[in-house]
């Protein structure tokens, strides 16, 4: 009787087991690159790549809350909703991006000569009522601290007709040229 438990139990544990598969991530041809820029300097300072599902449309939506101790600032990736920055804006305080995480601008390869500027109506400020968002600063000024990346060559080249969106990130509301110290840009290209 022991002898059929035995031959029981291990035809169980033999057909029980499951074969282990491999799941490989996949991996999406549709990328947001964000490029980081000091408004005070015009200074490149970083860029991170950002992986979507594959397809063509790419505008920005938001969601903001009046700076204070908890005020704050998420664009979105209107087509998936899905956060492509977040950070808080404190009034006379200091802010901070939670999202993304920016790569060091030494990550990048440089080009020799600098990508011409694409046209204006490729230009799209992303702007909304509340914030400093400064209309003073020009898109060639922007596009030039970038201009010069493979990375950013290699995005115009996979689509041209893309928009440029172009962000400003106050972290912190107070004095004019305190809150100039601490804004930066971010461009949003679409590949």
């Amino acid at each position: 009787m022991k002898k059929i438990y035995v031959i029981i139990l291990g035809f169980f544990v033999l057909f029980s087991c499951k074969k282990e598969v491999k799941v490989i991530p996949k991996t999406y041809s549709n990328n947001i690159l964000v490029l980081k820029i000091d408004y005070e300097t015009n200074k490149f300072e970083g860029a991170v790549e950002l992986p979507f599902q594959d397809l063509d449309e790419f505008t920005i939506s938001y969601k903001s809350t009046p700076a204070n101790d908890s005020g704050g600032v998420q664009l979105y990736y209107n087509e998936f909703n899905k956060v492509i920055f977040n950070g808080s804006i404190w009034w006379s305080g200091s802010g901070k991006r939670f999202f993304p995480k920016i790569n060091s601008m030494n990550c990048y390869d440089t080009l020799e000569n600098h990508i011409p500027i694409p046209s204006d109506s490729i230009f799209q400020k992303v702007s909304f009522q509340g914030f400093f968002n400064p209309d003073s600063v020009s898109n060639s000024t922007i596009w030039s601290s970038v201009s010069n990346l493979k990375i950013v060559e290699k995005y115009r080249e996979s689509n041209p007709n893309g928009k440029i969106h172009i962000f400003s990130y106050t972290p912190s509301i107070v004095f004019l040229p305190i809150m100039k110290e601490r804004m930066e840009f971010y461009i949003f290209i679409k590949n």
